[in-house]
């Protein structure tokens, strides 16, 4: 299956770009979440712990009521492993440890890299071919990525200070495990594994991989009274990671990788505009600067090649 192909038939078209709407729109809101809670108090590594752990539980129980479980099959355990730890248990906790230190919009930015990444990635391990126009894309993103991180060190000019940057680099961490979390997720699903269930379990694994990070964080909070005015984030988050997870697996199952990836696109608009909702954060002129360097990287990454008639005989 060529991954990078426009999906096969128009009604798959329609719902695969809808699912990718909703889960822009719902994912980039749990950016502004990570910032409540962490500013509030709530310790980033049982933040993460315990919205991964009941988002699992809802999607198994909502496998109990359908009699439809996780597979448990070679392929099956290596997805639920490698989305566990990267698309999970790493990129969640980085993200929450960012969040309170750097604008949530200039977080939300850093997303765009996951189809850039996802398109690098998949030419390597052969899914995906080589385009000189992508690669000039890539070229666009970076270029759209320093121009929010060298002003910085500069001049106050772009909304972010100098001891923000380390932050923001940090956040970026999120759209490497996203990349490899989504390979994955593609190369090694079943063929016939719902999303409910590849979701349970893909998130049963992020709970195993935390569990050994909360003890040695030895951070075991539990909605404690002091934070309770930043807690009731993580019952909001659980569902739209629950809700992500579902149509994560349908989104790779109807267009791949690379396509699914691009719900980046409307996610850090969202997310700015989450941000400007529930913080007042105004993007400023080299923000948009970097998002149309990035948008145009991020079409060039995703735009299909034109079909090459093969000659019988060649």
């Amino acid at each position: 299956m060529k991954w990078q192909a426009v999906l096969g038939s128009t009604t798959g078209r329609i719902v695969a770009i809808g699912y990718m709407v909703t889960l822009a729109v719902t994912y980039s809101l749990v950016l502004s979440l990570n910032r409540i809670a962490t500013t509030a108090g709530v310790p980033v590594i049982p933040y993460v712990f315990w919205q991964v752990v009941g988002a699992g539980l809802l999607l198994l129980a909502i496998c109990a009521l359908r009699r439809r479980w996780p597979p448990l099959t070679r392929d099956s355990l290596i997805s639920y492993g490698m989305i566990g730890l990267f698309g999970f248990a790493i990129a969640f906790s980085v993200l929450a440890a960012a969040a309170p230190n750097a604008p949530a919009s200039v977080i939300s930015l850093t997303l765009t890299l996951t189809p850039v990444l996802v398109y690098v990635f998949a030419v390597v391990i052969g899914m995906d071919r080589f385009y000189w126009f992508r690669a000039f894309g890539i070229a666009c993103s970076l270029a759209g990525v320093l121009l929010v991180l060298v002003p910085p060190l500069l001049q106050d000019a772009s909304g972010l200070t100098a001891d923000m940057v380390p932050w923001v680099i940090l956040a970026f961490g999120a759209p490497l495990c996203y990349s490899f979390a989504n390979l994955s997720a593609a190369r090694f699903r079943p063929p016939n594994a719902g999303g409910v269930e590849m979701g349970a379990g893909a998130l049963v694994a992020a709970t195993i991989f935390l569990l050994p990070v909360m003890a040695v964080d030895g951070s075991w909070w539990f909605f404690n009274e002091p934070v309770a005015d930043g807690s009731w984030t993580i019952f909001i988050a659980l569902v739209v990671n629950a809700l992500f997870m579902v149509l994560m697996y349908e989104v790779l199952r109807l267009a791949g990788p690379v396509i699914f990836s691009t719900y980046n696109y409307i996610a850090t608009l969202c997310g700015m505009g989450w941000a400007a909702i529930l913080f007042g954060d105004a993007p400023s002129a080299l923000i948009w600067g970097s998002v149309a360097l990035l948008f145009l990287g991020l079409y060039l990454v995703n735009r299909s090649p034109k079909e090459v008639p093969v000659k019988e005989g060649a």
